[in-house]
């Protein structure tokens, strides 16, 4: 994470009126900017989410805000047209930028106008370390209503650099005593097939789009006549802000737009997934899948255990008997000498793979958000992209595969992805087959290069896909001397 203020561009007084809210704007096309703006609505922020450019300049004709809290990368505008509009006046708007891409790797022209801004936050930032700096371009004094998730490290300013305090040690935690609670009944269910998906618009297809090149004067011209609109016409009026997605379905927000949401903020909290008497819950700690639970009856502790055989069955069943109610199972385990410690953790980590990796197939799930900590974990934390890429890609069938990434178009590396490569915990056949996403071979290329099955090249490019590692590209194939950005 990068934050880098501008100190030779000082922003004007922003205090708001006493007993006025501060408006805010955000302008993010990614589940980020939700999140952002459940967090801002806690501390008593009038926030204002719009998804691209030019719902940003009907916003600011409406009210303009105090400050603006701009993408980089927008779905039809650069965030650098919109700082030449925000910070001219009678506006004259502070923006804080973020962005996936390291700032000094931005090309030269978009560091110019990165230096108009008042802020720059490089994906995954920390919320927290965002919030202060939002709260003190407003000319307030802290957020207090919102308290950081517990083992979150709290930012101080030394020598005019952020330094973050060391976090505890994960996966030193003791073993739960009980259960990562549901509040459901104590019945356990059996899940059903899900049901059929219709046929989808290539998802793989947005997700692998990169930041399109945009004519800037475009936006600008389009603000010019909007301004001229409103000289001649009525007033227009500012929108309301819109209630933080906080609930919603699958269907509209997409279970890895939402993880990537808390990985973008390095954001604690959880997340409840229900579908029919179907209820799966995931803990995130700062950013990482940290705990997962279920009321699936194969999804729990007891069944990993038998399936592992790692007591015996006449064992295990005397175990459940003996067991408190309210009480986790695997610590039970532990005391009774059935089971190691380290055969504990490795329970516990299958249980949250298996339930991750189910929550994909929710389609169409109710889902909710909370924000706040976690209960402590013995599991070292799951890498959200791990997490995506393995549940994404074995969320679909061959046939969906097939029809969201066609065998005919070209696989190119990305560069402004916020997802390290490195962290991925890839076999030696799927990091060949990355490496082989050079902007030269075509899908059945990859399929035909790779020792991978189809059905296992597919959904590992559909999770590289969404993590924004590679892109689709149905132009030929470049040249080694052309294809530009690399992974190695």
């Amino acid at each position: 994470m990068t934050e880098t203020p501008a100190p030779q561009q000082e922003p004007p007084e922003t205090s708001p009126p006493p007993g006025s809210r501060p408006r805010v704007l955000i302008v993010d096309a990614s589940e980020l900017g939700g999140l952002l703006q459940a967090l801002l609505t806690r501390n008593d922020i009038d926030a204002v989410l719009v998804r691209t450019g030019a719902a940003a300049l009907d916003a600011i004709l409406g009210a303009p805000p105090m400050l603006a809290i701009v993408d980089l990368d927008l779905p039809d505008a650069s965030g650098v047209d919109l700082v030449h509009i925000l910070r001219q006046p009678p506006e004259n708007v502070p923006v804080v930028f973020l962005c996936s891409t390291a700032k000094e790797a931005l090309p030269e022209n978009t560091q110019r106008g990165v230096e108009l801004a008042q802020g720059f936050f490089q994906k995954p930032l920390h919320a927290r370390q965002l919030l202060q700096h939002v709260s003190r371009l407003l000319g307030i004094a802290q957020f207090p209503s919102y308290t950081p998730p517990s083992g979150v490290p709290i930012p101080t300013e030394e020598h005019g650099s952020t330094v973050l305090p060391t976090a505890p040690a994960p996966g030193t935690a003791p073993l739960p005593e009980s259960d990562f609670e549901l509040d459901v009944t104590d019945a356990l269910v059996e899940e059903e097939e899900a049901p059929e998906s219709p046929p989808a618009q290539t998802a793989a297809a947005a997700d692998a789009a990169p930041p399109p090149e945009h004519d800037p004067t475009d936006l600008m011209a389009m603000w010019m006549r909007k301004r001229e609109d409103q000289r001649t016409g009525p007033a227009a009026t500012a929108p309301a802000a819109a209630p933080p997605p906080t609930s919603g379905s699958l269907d509209e927000r997409p279970l890895h737009g939402l993880l990537d949401a808390f990985y973008s903020a390095s954001e604690s909290g959880t997340l409840l997934l229900r579908r029919g008497p179907v209820i799966r819950k995931l803990g995130v700690a700062r950013g990482q899948v940290a705990l997962a639970t279920s009321n699936v009856a194969a999804e729990q502790p007891d069944a990993v255990v038998a399936h592992l055989g790692l007591v015996t069955p006449t064992l295990l069943e005397a175990a459940r008997q003996q067991l408190p109610r309210g009480k986790a199972l695997v610590p039970h385990l532990v005391a009774a000498g059935l089971l190691t410690r380290e055969q504990a953790v490795k329970v516990l980590e299958e249980q949250r793979t298996r339930v991750v990796r189910a929550c994909f197939l929710m389609k169409g799930a109710a889902y909710e958000l909370q924000f706040g900590a976690t209960p402590p974990s013995p599991l070292t934390p799951l890498f959200m992209g791990t997490a995506i890429l393995r549940g994404l890609g074995s969320s679909m069938t061959l046939v969906e595969l097939r029809r969201e990434i066609p065998a005919t178009q070209v696989l190119a590396p990305r560069g402004d992805g916020p997802y390290p490569l490195e962290r991925l915990d890839l076999s030696g056949a799927e990091a060949h087959l990355v490496i082989a996403c050079d902007g030269t071979k075509t899908v059945a290329d990859l399929e035909a290069l790779s020792d991978l099955s189809e059905l296992q090249v597919l959904g590992l490019l559909r999770g590289l896909l969404a993590l924004k590692l590679v892109r689709l590209q149905a132009a030929a194939p470049a040249t080694r001397a052309n294809k530009g950005f690399t992974f190695f």
